[in-house]
């Protein structure tokens, strides 16, 4: 991959993700390959490779404006005035847009005349004196380039010095905030800031971990940092637009225009943000068919103009004179907007290592082109960590993000953007003879450019010397808070692309050591459907009645019985027609959709395998986020109640808080045990983690049947038949705890004699649902309407039944290694298959931790186990289990005349799945943004 590609990147860095080669072996070695490097220009050599379609590019010139700078937009408005930011922002893009234009123009041409197949932002100034009238520009020719490498280095070490400002005031922000936090997002009002430490120590703290990212120098591993920056940017940025365009306020009172003398900050942040020019000519090259190119950079631009004019006027209309550097320093102080600053941070902290990989490849390798052999990799360390802390130190001297953000948008930025192109143009077609109004709209956009350059690099100075003067930076000894510590979960998104899943390698996961006896499979099949969910059927039978819960769960389970039954069958004949030993869920549902009679399915039909592999993922993460969620209640009961735990058992009658710490403190503390147990691979070590479990379990579940059929109380009171509302709820928790659908072609491959397993199936899943009523029923008429999101928070306090949490507990924790090893075998593969076997390790452990996270911050932003149940089932567990196995009968079996009765019952099936998979998620999220009028976790009620 060229140098100046990578230089061409902007905010996202988005071209570095456009030609996929390995990093040098050294960067002395890419000096000699490509002398130029230290200009910033390509290998002429270097030959376009598969190209990218029209949509691709789109989206990475879309993505190639999405940084920091789109979040200080709100407050570049403000600097304008309500009317006049966004016509000057409108101005701007349409400025920009054809100045873009202009440099393609240029490089085509050039590019024609001389034969080359590329030519970059460098090579095209460059050759653009070159075709000038005048000498003396042309015997400089080489300074254009030059100068063009300069403006890249000052930008992209700019970027990262923003970068820094923005992980500094976001993460303290956050941490400060911790204690106020909440789950309600109504307001932003009051809201009392712990301190812990000035922004400056903050910045030191991320220092460390960017040196060590800054030495990553391949480029299939920056390629995974850019994506995870993408995916956890765009949701953020996704959340941010739906809050600010509720309850906008009046805007009359805002002033349409500003303060000339504010304006000059206004131009400096808007330019900041239109950085894409750099991005141009890589992605043009390698387009296609690059003849669309003007109409894909035309539709990119507006796109992006206007969803700067929509972020920009809409956030200041939101806050008004509120507004802060960031938007995201405005969001609401719950846990739903801290969770965006954190994720805006981790893409933030990715996209670090982007950026800096530009002026690091225009640098070194000149740097090291003058000293020998040895000394190469010493010198390149101690260049990239210099250049850290130079980044860091100038964030650390001027700890304004709007400031500073506007002072590398007036310098930098203007010249790249509004200066150069202009004059390119000037430079490039003068000699064939330009219309006097092209020379003067040229010149007119150049001293425009000019102006804002010097007026707005002076008036961000001044502001940043104006803030020196007032706010001196305090001692050393007074920099550090009342707190010294605060905690930032910074949770990393898992890569959706997915382009070869690995097949799901459940066989490691339940059934190690399983031989073909039928009462073994039997064991196996009950444990698969025995977790989490299985206790909180007493609440979903509460909330849909006594009667109807019951009912509904014999419905659901006969339903589901049949789907596995459909999946088995659709199997069995894909087998033999394909002769092959074994296919999974993933593997069934894809040579289904090749043998159905719709050619776009069959065209289409390996997103078949993608879809239901997703699906498994996400249902297995679910699975541990419910999880730590049980873990950690039930932990927090015990440890809230151990002053009053006796050895007498007796029902729980009053309901008393008494609150110690949040649930959430307990996840975070039962965090660093599960990382260090999902390290653990090996098979063997597994099972035993299953045996384990599975004793576990089985012993705190007859201790808890014991209990719940001692002493019922009176029931006429339940009601038979609850709200449809809380019915939906119900569906989830149903629908959920019949997790077994993944398990059933596994467990029949092991059995000496499959054609047995079906009556197998009937029998173990008969028990299950008979297991499913019974403790749903009976646990709701136990405990009445304090029935909690799991039976073991209403056992007695006594020695006895918490011993019983206790084992639960241990018995949940091995088994989230279990459930853990599904997405990691789905994931992990993947994503080693795309590093070289040097990193595969590196990449493997922080795959899997950042997973682990993943579960956790997901717990934490939603500590409501029932309705974390009910959302994981609608969402996934009612796509596996109801929705896809009746369209795989139709798809597998269409074509030999299949019955209409048989189509129609498949319809049903698939269309009641899909009914609960939409009202049951829109339940569950309806209710997760209803304000908690109790504890943060609902399970954390303490009787006595």
């Amino acid at each position: 991959m060229s140098v100046t590609r990578c230089t061409g990147s902007s905010q996202v860095a988005s071209t570095i993700k456009l030609e996929l080669v390995p990093a040098p072996e050294s960067t002395k070695k890419v000096q000699s390959q490509n002398p130029s490097v230290v200009n910033g220009s390509s290998s002429e050599s270097s030959k376009k490779t598969k190209g990218i379609t029209w949509f691709q590019t789109l989206v990475h010139l879309v993505k190639g404006n999405m940084g920091t700078g789109i979040l200080g937009l709100p407050l570049a408005v403000k600097n304008a005035g309500i009317l006049m930011g966004p016509l000057s922002l409108l101005v701007m893009g349409l400025i920009a847009c054809h100045c873009m234009h202009i440099l393609v123009r240029c490089a085509q041409r050039f590019c024609h005349r001389l034969n080359k197949p590329f030519m970059d932002y460098g090579d095209t100034v460059m050759h653009g004196l070159e075709a000038s009238p005048n000498a003396w520009l042309q015997s400089h020719a080489n300074w254009g380039r030059h100068i063009v490498s300069f403006f890249l280095i000052v930008t992209q070490l700019g970027f990262c010095c923003v970068y820094i400002v923005f992980l500094a005031d976001n993460l303290k922000q956050v941490v400060e905030a911790v204690n106020g936090t909440t789950i309600s997002c109504h307001s932003n009002e009051t809201v009392f800031l712990t301190p812990t430490m000035d922004s400056r120590l903050y910045m030191l703290a991320f220092l460390p971990i960017l040196g060590l990212l800054v030495f990553i120098r391949n480029l299939r591993v920056l390629t995974i940092f850019s994506l995870l920056a993408n995916i956890s940017m765009l949701v953020s940025l996704i959340i941010i637009a739906q809050y600010i365009i509720q309850g906008i306020p009046d805007p009359r009172q805002l002033p349409l225009v500003s303060s000339w003398k504010t304006y000059p900050l206004f131009f400096g942040t808007a330019i900041f943000s239109f950085e894409s020019i750099g991005v141009v000519l890589p992605l043009e090259n390698k387009m296609k068919d690059a003849r669309h190119f003007p109409t894909i950079l035309s539709l990119g631009m507006s796109i992006i103009t206007t969803l700067y004019i929509a972020i920009g006027a809409l956030g200041y209309l939101r806050f008004g004179d509120d507004i802060k550097a960031s938007i995201t320093l405005n969001l609401p102080n719950c846990w739903l907007y801290q969770s965006v600053k954190l994720l805006y941070v981790v893409g933030i902290l990715c996209t670090y290592a982007l950026q800096f990989y530009v002026p690091a490849e225009i640098i070194i390798p000149f740097a090291i082109s003058q000293v020998s052999k040895r000394w190469v990799l010493p010198v390149d360390l101690s260049i990239r960590l210099a250049m850290v802390c130079l980044t860091c130190m100038l964030a650390i001297l001027i700890p304004r993000l709007d400031l500073v953000i506007s002072l590398v948008g007036s310098m930098s930025s203007s010249a790249l953007a509004l200066i150069i192109p202009p004059l390119l143009e000037v430079t490039t077609y003068y000699s064939e003879g330009m219309s006097p109004l092209t020379i003067i709209k040229d010149a007119l956009i150049s001293i425009l450019g000019f102006v804002g350059f010097v007026v707005g690099t002076y008036q961000g100075s001044w502001g940043i010397s104006a803030e020196s003067s007032k706010e001196p930076p305090p001692p050393v000894s007074l920099l550090w808070g009342l707190n010294s510590g605060g905690r930032g979960d910074a949770a990393s998104i898992v890569r959706a692309n997915i382009d070869s899943l690995a097949r799901v390698k459940i066989k490691g996961l339940a059934v190690h050591s399983l031989s073909s006896r039928f009462m073994q499979i039997f064991i196996h099949l009950l444990k698969s459907n025995i977790g989490t969910g299985f206790l909180g059927l007493p609440l979903a039978v509460k909330n849909a009645g006594l009667l109807v819960g019951p009912v509904s769960l014999l419905a659901i389970g006969v339903l589901t019985v049949h789907c596995m039954d459909i999946l088995l069958n659709c199997a069995s004949h894909l087998t033999q027609r394909l002769q092959k030993s074994f296919v999974n869920y993933e593997e069934t549902t894809m040579y289904s959709l090749e043998t159905c009679p719709n050619p776009w399915l069959r065209t289409h039909s390996v997103w078949g395998r993608y879809i239901v592999s997703f699906l498994l993922i996400i249902t297995q993460l679910g699975f541990c986020s419910v999880y730590f969620m049980f873990m950690a209640d039930n932990l927090q009961q015990i440890v809230e109640e151990a002053h009053f735990t006796s050895n007498v058992c007796q029902p729980r009658k009053s309901l008393v808080m008494i609150p110690v710490l949040d649930s959430r403190f307990y996840m975070l503390t039962i965090l660093p045990f599960l990382i260090l147990l999902v390290l653990v691979q090996n098979p063997q070590v597994l099972s035993i983690f299953s045996t384990v479990a599975t004793i576990t379990t089985l012993g705190s579940l007859a201790l808890i049947f014991e209990y719940l059929i001692q002493e019922f109380p009176s029931h006429s009171s339940l009601p038979l038949v609850a709200s449809w509302k809380t019915f939906l709820l119900f569906f989830g928790t149903a629908i959920f705890t019949f997790e077994g659908v993944g398990m059933v072609l596994p467990l029949k491959s092991q059995m000496k004699s499959p054609q047995q397993f079906p009556a197998v199936l009937y029998l173990g899943m008969s028990f299950v649902i008979f297991l499913y009523i019974c403790l749903g029923t009976l646990g709701y008429m136990k405990f009445g309407s304090d029935t909690q999101a799991s039976i073991t928070l209403n056992l007695p306090n006594c020695w006895l039944y918490q011993s019983v949490k206790l084992m639960y507990s241990v018995g949940i924790f091995f088994t989230y290694a279990l459930q853990f090893h599904v997405p990691a075998e789905i994931i992990i593969p993947y994503v080693i298959s795309r590093v070289s076997e040097t990193w595969a390790l590196f990449v493997d452990l922080t795959v899997r931790t950042a997973l682990v996270c993943v579960t956790c911050l997901s717990a934490v932003l939603i500590p409501r186990l029932d309705l974390v149940i009910s959302l994981v089932g609608s969402v996934s567990s009612s796509a596996l289990a109801l929705i896809i196995p009746p369209l795989l009968e139709i798809t597998t079996f269409y074509s030999e005349n299949m019955s209409c009765v048989t189509i129609a019952k498949d319809i049903m099936i698939s269309i009641l799945g899909l009914l609960g998979c939409v009202f049951g998620t829109y339940q569950a999220l309806y209710e997760m943004t209803q304000q908690a009028h109790f504890s943060t976790a609902n399970s954390t009620h303490i009787y006595t």
